[in-house]
């Protein structure tokens, strides 16, 4: 089955290997973690995310690799969500397929409507980059690519 915040692709293994985890997650607890995930998108610098996330999960006795998965899966589907720049109707009935509880899947989308242009700069922050030939000039490509011509 296709889904639109997966690109119109079928959902990774990985990812419905571990439904059960978001769906063992309180929407309050969701909630928290997904606020704490957004102040990362907001200062990607700071590592003390992680951290304070792993203690909301901890203390609900979700293992630290646990913790750490369900941090990616909510990754997955935000980013996702808004690289594909899905509609919140759409998420939530894609969401709801997968098992997903509905309380949940209302957290995640009104996490989504609230920082889906948050997400967007942060995701072109890390796929825009600087092109790395940019400091070979014009002049220094020519005189190598006319070197290169004549050996051959």
């Amino acid at each position: 089955m296709k889904f639109a915040f997966c690109g119109d692709q079928s959902v990774p293994e990985w990812f419905l290997s571990q439904l059960n985890l978001l769906s063992n997650l309180s929407f309050v607890k969701l909630r928290k973690i997904a606020g704490l995930y957004m102040s990362h998108l907001a200062s990607p610098t700071d590592p003390s995310f992680m951290e304070q996330i792993l203690e909301v999960l901890v203390s609900s006795e979700f293992t630290e690799n646990e913790s750490r998965t369900i941090v990616a899966m909510i990754d997955f589907i935000l980013a996702n969500s808004a690289k594909n720049d899905i509609e919140q109707d759409t998420l939530m009935k894609e969401l709801i397929d997968l098992g997903i509880p509905k309380e949940n899947c209302q957290s995640i989308c009104k996490i989504l409507e609230q920082n889906h242009d948050k997400i967007r700069a942060s995701l072109k922050e890390k796929v825009l980059r600087v092109n790395s030939f940019e400091s070979v000039g014009f002049k220094q490509w020519h005189v190598l690519s006319s070197s290169t011509r004549g050996m051959g």
